[in-house]
């Protein structure tokens, strides 16, 4: 599910894709201003032509993360020509701000690859009492390149 989240008293943005789990609490979750929708845990955010690799990090750091949501995730993605790269980032200890755990290299949406990020559960489904955490073969999360690959490959 997309949500739209303001990231000061007056702008907002649209990532192009969000997820909020479903017995995410509030707190620790906040609501989007206004609304009765708790920020999500993880958003996508996919540069192409109009954003550049630097912007995409820097709307990263100064929006998502901003004291305002309570983002723990997000996965950025630049589609070059005939290549792509990504990063993952979490939320810094001060909250406000990130700390990016992993980045690719330049990838050739052309060439298969067998690169992951390892996402965290529990900053998945922050906010989210453990019990309901829903049963997963593995203890994490994992985004396989290769998925990515192919989608990106099948726009080109």
């Amino acid at each position: 599910m997309q949500v739209d989240y303001r990231y000061n008293g007056r702008a907002s943005k649209s990532p192009d894709n969000s997820f909020v789990p479903r017995d995410i609490q509030v707190p620790p979750a906040k609501l989007k201003p206004g609304t009765n929708i708790p920020y999500p845990t993880v958003v996508i955010d996919v540069g192409h032509k109009h954003e550049g690799w630097k912007k995409l990090k820097r709307n990263a750091r100064t929006k998502a993360f901003t004291r305002m949501t309570s983002i723990q995730i997000l996965v950025g993605i630049k589609i070059f020509t005939s290549h792509f790269r990504a990063f993952w980032a979490r939320r810094s200890a001060t909250g406000t701000g990130m700390n990016i755990q992993e980045t690719t290299p330049k990838l050739d949406a052309r060439v298969p690859t067998n690169l992951t990020f390892t996402l965290p559960k529990n900053l998945v489904f922050w906010g989210v009492p453990q019990p309901n955490w829903p049963v997963t073969p593995t203890p994490n999360l994992t985004l396989h390149m290769e998925t990515l690959r192919l989608a990106i490959a099948d726009l080109m």
